[in-house]
């Protein structure tokens, strides 16, 4: 529920694609997508990690949430399961990992072998 610490780790010119959003390729469009998010909801997510690779300055990480990660609606206390699989691709930018590009989209059967 930290906008600015999330924000803190996209790199300047990054995108950020959601289910149902237009794609954000500024922190000015992320910050409001992720203020509207988290007046609407909170999150208890572990993510799994699927893969990591790294070559060079250049790295992607595959996630998923196990099952029972879960949302809280605010306006109601509903309590959803939250399933995500996620990619990031990360970028070696002056010493320090910054998010390049992150997308992700919901399924749920995802964390089932």
């Amino acid at each position: 529920g930290d906008t600015q610490t999330i924000l803190s780790l996209f790199a300047p010119e990054s995108y950020s694609q959601w289910n149902e959003k237009p794609t954000a390729d500024s922190n000015e469009k992320r910050r409001q997508q992720y203020d509207d998010l988290f007046k609407n909801e909170k999150f208890e997510t572990e993510f799994a990690y699927d893969s990591v690779s790294v070559s060079g300055n250049m790295a992607y990480v595959r996630t998923h949430h196990h099952r029972g990660a879960t949302v809280t609606r605010i306006s109601d206390g509903a309590t959803l399961i939250d399933l995500n699989r996620e990619v990031f691709v990360l970028e070696k930018q002056q010493g320090q990992w910054k998010i390049v590009v992150y997308t992700f989209n919901t399924n749920p059967i995802q964390g089932v072998s």
